[in-house]
């Protein structure tokens, strides 16, 4: 097993490519999603079927992340 001092030595990439491996492990159908996530989530597809809910393409969002750091 890989202790967390390990993690926090790798390169920022390694890092990335941890949690990919991590995440694809998850499997949905062994996780408990709480009924207001399913409820929140339905709601924003609906806004987004509608056109009732605003969306910003890539190069908006980095460029506001970019703003804040």
């Amino acid at each position: 097993m890989i202790s967390m001092d390990e993690i926090l030595k790798l390169s920022p990439a390694e890092k990335i490519l941890l949690v990919e491996k991590v995440w694809d492990s998850l499997n949905p159908n062994e996780m408990d999603i709480l009924p207001s996530h399913i409820v929140e989530t339905r709601r924003r597809l609906e806004a987004i079927r509608k056109g009732d809910a605003k969306l910003s393409d890539w190069e908006d969002v980095r460029r506001r992340i970019s703003s804040r750091l």
